[in-house]
């Protein structure tokens, strides 16, 4: 058996682990998710296009309990959040490290360009 199947110790997420994982927990298709994990690295935003995504701090008063679904942990007070044009929000820091490797929103799947004519449709 491959050695690095084996060793399932503490370690440092590489970026190609990361996406894998997400795949794993987000893939409504599991037939597919090997064609998924082989486009994962080819498919991310540029960082100026990420950049360019509107984020601001959370309001915990507007919005009490929500959840980012990259982390799998609540949104605090303050933090600094990132919207996608399909309206889902997320923390920055993990959307931003997601959406470099794939331009596809994790939760509905629409693609995160906001180069395209239907980013942020009625905003």
């Amino acid at each position: 058996m491959d050695d690095q199947l084996l060793d399932v110790g503490p370690r440092e997420l590489t970026e190609t682990d990361f996406a894998r994982l997400l795949l794993l927990l987000l893939s409504p298709d599991i037939d597919s998710l090997e064609d998924d994990l082989l486009e994962a690295g080819t498919r991310g935003l540029p960082e100026a296009e990420i950049g360019c995504l509107p984020s601001y701090p959370f309001n915990t008063e507007a919005h009490p309990e929500q959840l980012c679904v990259v982390c799998i942990s609540q949104m605090e007070s303050r933090e600094i959040i990132r919207a996608l044009p399909c309206r889902h929000k997320f923390h920055a820091s993990c959307i931003d490290q997601w959406l470099r490797i794939n331009r596809k929103c994790p939760l509905c799947r629409l693609d995160a360009s906001v180069a395209g004519p239907s980013a942020f449709p009625n905003s």
